[in-house]
């Protein structure tokens, strides 16, 4: 479930991750906002596990941090890079496909993503990418279109790789 909600944006996998999880849905949202506020996200509220609610908030500093603790975690990084997971359930096999089409491009080197959408927030990135030599975060929200956003990374993974050097 994890898997495909991360790769795949299939928001009923995170839906059913929160009921098993001890507290059910409400202890799942509680220990995300807890978790929001032990990585100082000061400015995230979380109100159900999907994100599609818009009473979840978050700002791009926050998610700067969610996303470079999320980073640590090797099972994440690999199943938010996955091109497909196939899933076996009673109706059949169901093949999933990750919804970040940067992840099929060789020459991003995608080292993790994480695409988002909602009516209130618009569509939303968040990339790791290799950019000379270093692992360069984008967090990018608000986009108006469906590919907006992935242009966006694009032209600020271009402009950075013009740049003479970078300094972290």
């Amino acid at each position: 479930m994890l898997h495909i909600a991360l790769m795949a944006s299939e928001n009923r996998a995170a839906f059913a991750l929160s009921r098993d999880y001890p507290g059910g849905r409400k202890g799942f949202v509680a220990a995300m906002n807890q978790t929001a506020k032990k990585l100082k996200m000061l400015h995230s509220h979380f109100f159900d596990p999907t994100g599609l609610s818009p009473l979840n908030v978050s700002t791009a500093r926050d998610l700067t941090l969610l996303a470079r603790a999320a980073y640590r975690y090797p099972e994440i990084r690999e199943y938010a890079t996955a091109h497909q997971k196939l899933v076996l359930c009673g109706d059949g096999p169901l093949m999933y496909h990750n919804t970040d089409p940067l992840v099929y491009d060789a020459s991003w080197h995608v080292l993790m993503q994480k695409t988002g959408f909602t009516n209130e927030a618009g569509h939303c990135l968040i990339i790791v990418t290799m950019v000379q030599g270093h692992p360069m975060l984008f967090v990018l929200l608000g986009a108006p279109g469906r590919h907006a956003h992935f242009k966006d990374a694009a032209a600020l993974r271009k402009w950075l790789f013009k740049k003479p050097t970078l300094h972290r």
